[in-house]
């Protein structure tokens, strides 16, 4: 459900929505990871993740594109 709803978010989110960033939880803990085209798109994503309520912490594994 957690998932589901970090998902959600990003989603809605048009800053990121079209990015293919992977969510996985565990215990309301958050990782996210994929692509991203700046830092300011993985700072964006990470505090749409901090937002859903539930999450616990967000561990950012996402990668700047080349």
């Amino acid at each position: 459900m957690l998932t589901a709803s970090v998902k959600s978010a990003l989603i809605a989110d048009p800053s990121v929505k079209a990015f293919d960033f992977k969510v996985q939880t565990r215990k309301g803990e958050v990782q996210l990871s994929g692509f991203a085209d700046n830092a300011g798109q993985i700072q964006r994503a990470t505090e749409l993740a901090r937002g859903v309520n539930g999450v616990k912490a967000v561990i950012d594994n996402m990668t700047l594109k080349k």
